[in-house]
């Protein structure tokens, strides 16, 4: 996968899980593209605040997704099947 396909299929993704997410543009380390995931902060439009971090494989598509807000909860999936 490219870096700008991995970014597309994460937009794509989040935005129909909630569309007030904003998928950051990422960089490659090690190969694994490593982003982050805002929203809007409630009640002040001017501000976001980061909800995921997220890295993916490269070369399998696998994702980890670390929610940040609230518990630190470890999600996994494969961006090839989403």
């Amino acid at each position: 996968m490219t870096e700008t396909e991995i970014y597309e299929r994460l937009e794509t993704y989040y935005e129909k899980e909630d569309p007030d997410l904003m998928v950051q543009e990422g960089e490659i380390n090690s190969g694994r593209y490593e982003t982050l995931i805002l929203s809007q902060v409630p009640g002040n439009p001017n501000a976001v605040q980061g909800v995921y971090t997220i890295s993916v494989d490269i070369q399998t598509g696998d994702v980890t997704e670390v929610r940040v807000l609230t518990d630190n909860r470890v999600r996994t999936y494969n961006l090839k099947e989403v």
